[in-house]
């Protein structure tokens, strides 16, 4: 059984792949499986594969007959690993070549069953710049899901590494179609299980932003509902803390506050929101409660009153 397994989806990644890889191969710890699992890609991204897979056994190949999605992939990988830890990458970023060795050795050190780390951002221009995680509510299921609410952690599968008995207690999400907020809505499964968290203060993670990729464009009614379908599963998961509870629904609130701040169509908004069961976030009883009279009262016109938020807003 391998230490770790690094599990990587892969759609259309042939000419970035092979930085991908070599950063996982280049691991100082050498005790490491690589789960590659294409999801139907039409350029030459499974022969990549091929050729890593011949020069070094330690790569596994899955591949779908049906193009599924990202979220999908992701799970496919995660049924044919087999190490004590999993560390999930996208396919067009890397890794620090110690990574691995000082995330495990952390986790063992601590018996943590999550680490979380920083990570360096480098741009289409070359430049980089580091981003910081933090654990400031503790190391508890309740701490770091505390932080992920208030964004002092990513709600996201990469840059964390996973004990394996943490991530089998994540249920499938097998939804078509769905395009966005996919990790959020596995952590959001996830969190509650966390035994304890810790953090390393190092960016052992290179994400490669793209100027097309889909983080990057102006979402449509359907990745809309997707970020709505996650708030419900996030406020759903916190039905354990009364506390996070209340929080989850003051993110919710902020979420519809920044569609309508980014011009999204009010109607639009309104109507995925109670479809989502997430409009009584934003009724005036529940932001009074959460959030006090005098900032519930400007979140209630500017989700309620139609016009007022491009105004106050003006969206460019």
């Amino acid at each position: 059984m391998p230490e770790i397994s690094i599990v990587i989806p892969i759609f259309n990644m042939e000419k970035l792949l092979p930085r991908c890889l070599d950063s996982i191969l280049g691991q100082t710890l050498r005790d490491i499986e690589v789960v590659a699992v294409d999801d139907c890609s039409t350029d030459g991204s499974v022969g990549v594969l091929e050729s890593y897979r011949a020069a070094d056994s330690r790569v596994k190949i899955v591949r779908h007959p049906v193009n599924h999605g990202t979220m999908w992939t992701r799970e496919s990988g995660i049924e044919a690993a087999t190490g004590n830890y999993f560390l999930f990458m996208d396919p067009d970023d890397a890794l620090r070549k110690d990574a691995c060795s000082q995330l495990v050795e952390a986790a063992i050190r601590e018996d943590a069953d999550l680490v979380i780390f920083d990570y360096e951002t480098v741009y289409a221009d070359g430049s980089s710049q580091v981003f910081s995680q933090s654990l400031p509510y503790g190391s508890s299921a309740h701490g770091f899901t505390k932080a992920m609410l208030l964004g002092d952690v990513e709600y996201t599968l990469t840059r964390k590494l996973f004990r394996r008995d943490l991530i089998e207690t994540y249920d499938h999400l097998h939804i078509q179609g769905y395009i966005r907020s996919q990790d959020a809505a596995a952590m959001c499964i996830i969190s509650p299980h966390v035994k304890k968290a810790i953090l390393l203060d190092s960016p052992f993670y290179l994400y490669y932003q793209n100027a097309g990729s889909a983080t990057n464009k102006r979402m449509g009614e359907n990745a809309l509902r997707n970020i709505m379908w996650t708030n419900a599963i996030r406020l759903e998961s916190l039905e354990w803390d009364k506390e996070l509870k209340e929080e989850g629904r003051r993110y919710c609130a902020r979420t519809l506050l920044n569609m309508h701040k980014n011009g999204y169509d009010h109607k639009m908004v309104r109507s995925l929101a109670k479809e989502s069961g997430l409009w009584d976030c934003v009724s005036f009883g529940t932001l009074t409660r959460t959030m006090g009279l005098r900032k519930a009262l400007s979140y209630w016109v500017l989700t309620h009153v139609p016009g007022v938020a491009p105004i106050v807003y003006p969206h460019k």
